[in-house]
């Protein structure tokens, strides 16, 4: 059962200023989390500021992608792609 996939403005806006190749590749990436979230275990941010406390992150080569999963409504919010090596700090901000 596939999970419906919402981008934020901001994970928009990232994808659209990265090279094609990296793009498509965290595209399809994405897509696969959508189509396997009930079967892929989440693997929870640590110590996220409090107005994140439950985000996920999921690995895509040097970036991470930053999501809330709702298993309920079956929905993966996307709240931010990141650069792996110093990416976080921005969601600290």
């Amino acid at each position: 059962m596939s999970y419906k996939l919402n981008l934020s403005d901001r994970a928009r806006n990232k994808l659209k200023h990265l090279d094609r190749q990296d793009a498509n590749r965290i595209l399809r990436k994405l897509t696969w989390l959508a189509e396997n979230a009930a079967q892929t275990k989440h693997e929870r941010l640590k110590n996220p500021p409090v107005r994140m406390e439950g985000v996920c992150k999921y690995r895509i080569g040097p970036y991470r992608a930053v999501y809330w999963i709702d298993h309920g409504e079956e929905t993966i919010a996307m709240v931010d792609i990141v650069w792996r090596k110093g990416g976080y700090k921005e969601l600290y901000r």
